[in-house]
């Protein structure tokens, strides 16, 4: 029997899909609301002629869990091409597997074997990375690297909140990378690295929201203003929230009031906007395979990074077809959603053409705007996440990616822990 009976989940994005799925296998009765007509939040895929498109995520770092959610809802799994392994930075006009001089590569060699890589209090990641990899690893790696990844600037990212999932302890980053493999030993999956799904990441949404319909009550189209209200029409043993950080703001400053907590530290939260768009085409962007480039600020494109879409999971494109996709916006491009389709088309196309200077005419473009997809890395959300852990009571939780980690697989496993 489930230690709280009834549990009602306000959010039918990814996160609430895997709340509400953990919480059925556990024997609770879920209820599921979600202000939208229809569930998936940001991870859709769409197919047409030319081959599929992925509106956010394209795949997952495999684990235990996800082999057991794609089993239980009978999706099949497929694993990235060898070709994908290969990654890489853009620097002078080249792309590099690992752009540094031999000096910087072994300052960075040594410092994952040797350097304390325990994040100080309110460090930032930039000076984090200055410490323990050397400042040209900085600027030539983990700026493009997390710039992709978060969509922010390296020295305004709060070090805790990024490295919380593999920075556990004191010691060297080997040391620490090897204890967080050891602590979660229990999730290595029989196929490592990273997967995807036949017919996209939009079946898992799709599967999960399919399992969750028929397994608890479902309400859409339904706007909340405040956790009271929640509380009044729907009476659960346990909440969440999973409703994006700014969905979360104005339900826990209410709740603040309500209770006469201090006001939660919200001011200076903010989050970026992304534009991602794939294009089908006739020619390959690079005669390079592999997933895919990253771009540093300094860069003369304006894309943050490119997925050569070919190269990483079968069957993404349909006979003679090319597909990359290009993503745009966060700390240094915040407004590129305001682009019309147009122009969006021809940045595109430009940005090509400092890759492929002979680049052929475009087949088709799927163009994706999400305004405040990401949250900002900052100080200013570790501080949030520190009062909602300290005020919220256990039988109301926040979750979602402005929670100590970004991407699937950290939200997947973190939605286990907590419904475990």
């Amino acid at each position: 029997m489930a230690a709280h009976n009834r549990h009602t989940i306000l959010g039918a994005g990814i996160t609430g899909l895997l709340h509400a799925w953990y919480a059925i296998k556990r024997g609770e009765d879920v209820t599921l609301i979600e202000k939208a007509g229809r569930a998936g939040g940001l991870i859709h895929t769409i197919h047409n002629e030319f081959g599929m498109a992925e509106t956010a995520a394209n795949g997952v770092i495999n684990s235990s869990l996800f082999e057991e959610l794609c089993r239980d809802l009978q999706l099949e799994m497929v694993t990235a091409n060898k070709d994908a392994s290969r990654r890489y930075i853009w620097q002078d006009g080249k792309l590099r597997r690992l752009p540094l001089k031999l000096g910087d590569k072994i300052r960075l060699f040594a410092g994952i074997a040797f350097k304390d890589a325990t994040v100080q209090p309110g460090e930032r990641l930039a000076h984090w990375g200055a410490r323990v990899l050397g400042p040209s690893a900085v600027h030539s790696i983990m700026q493009p690297a997390f710039g992709g990844i978060y969509a922010g600037d390296v020295e305004r990212m709060n070090a805790e909140l990024v490295l919380k999932q593999r920075i556990l302890g004191k010691g060297s980053m080997m040391r620490q990378l090897r204890l967080s493999r050891k602590e979660k030993k229990h999730l290595q999956p029989k196929q490592r690295g990273l997967v995807s799904l036949r017919y996209g990441m939009g079946s898992l949404t799709d599967g999960l929201a399919r399992f969750v319909r028929e397994n608890a009550a479902v309400h859409y189209n339904c706007e909340v203003a405040d956790i009271k209200t929640l509380q009044a029409n729907w009476p659960a043993d346990r909440y969440t929230l999973t409703v994006g950080i700014a969905g979360l703001i104005p339900l826990v400053k209410a709740l603040a009031r309500e209770h006469g907590w201090p006001e939660p530290p919200v001011a200076a939260l903010h989050s970026y906007n992304l534009l991602s768009v794939t294009r089908f085409g006739s020619d390959p962007i690079v005669s390079k395979k592999g997933f895919g480039v990253l771009f540093g600020p300094e860069a003369p494109l304006r894309a943050r990074g490119i997925l050569f879409n070919n190269f990483i999971f079968p069957g993404r494109v349909h006979q003679d077809n090319f597909s990359e996709t290009f993503i745009y916006g966060g700390a240094f491009d915040n407004r590129v959603t305001d682009l019309d389709d147009e122009m969006v088309r021809q940045q595109v196309e430009q940005d090509r053409r400092l890759l492929k200077t002979d680049s052929l005419p475009p087949r088709h473009y799927a163009i994706f705007r999400w305004n405040a997809a990401l949250p900002a890395y900052e100080d200013e959300l570790l501080h949030f996440n520190t009062w909602l852990d300290q005020y919220l009571p256990d039988s109301i939780r926040a979750e979602g990616n402005f929670r100590y980690g970004i991407g699937l697989s950290t939200i997947l496993e973190r939605a286990w822990l907590l419904n475990s």
